[in-house]
């Protein structure tokens, strides 16, 4: 079956669960993982980095369409007979690189598969960091439950040595 899947199918932004430490329904650990997800400043600067991203694939998009230039300027100039010259001057210019090789073309799709790349190193920082958090987490949990089962242990210790006592 693996040999006919598609790419959508292997995608992983559809693939893994971005939110799989809700299935546990703890609400310590949610609390936790919402709190190191405001606080990460890698994840700000991923996200910064996703939006530059899309800028540049703006601005490669450009280059295939036409471009208008227009520019305009005046001058005044007077004398000492009283003689004022007034001119005016303005041009514009229309500029369309046409793209027969597919250069431009390339370059966009080259952007796009950065900017895909760029996405797919903010959600792998995401996980990372809520699995760092999850991980820690249940290691907690399980260092509890090794401390009560600890302390039940000295209780039923300390009930032995108070029958014992009683015994003798």
């Amino acid at each position: 079956q693996f040999e006919h899947t598609t790419e959508q199918q292997l995608d992983p932004a559809k693939v893994i669960q971005v939110d799989w430490w809700k299935n546990f329904h703890d609400k310590n650990l949610d609390q936790y993982v919402q709190s190191a997800i405001k606080g990460s400043y890698d994840l700000k600067i991923l996200l910064t980095r996703i939006n530059s991203a899309g800028a540049m694939v703006d601005q490669k998009e450009a280059s295939l369409y036409p471009t208008l230039d227009f520019s305009g300027s005046s001058s005044f100039e007077g004398n000492a007979q009283g003689e004022n010259n007034q001119s005016y001057r303005s041009s514009g210019q229309l500029n369309w690189e046409f793209d027969l090789w597919g250069k431009n073309k390339r370059k966009v799709a080259a952007t796009k598969a950065e900017q895909k790349a760029v996405k797919a190193d903010y959600r792998a920082g995401y996980l990372k960091l809520v699995s760092d958090v999850g991980v820690a987490y249940f290691n907690i949990r399980q260092y509890d439950n090794l401390i009560k089962i600890a302390n039940d242990y000295v209780k039923y210790q300390e009930l032995l040595e108070t029958i014992y006592k009683q015994q003798a």
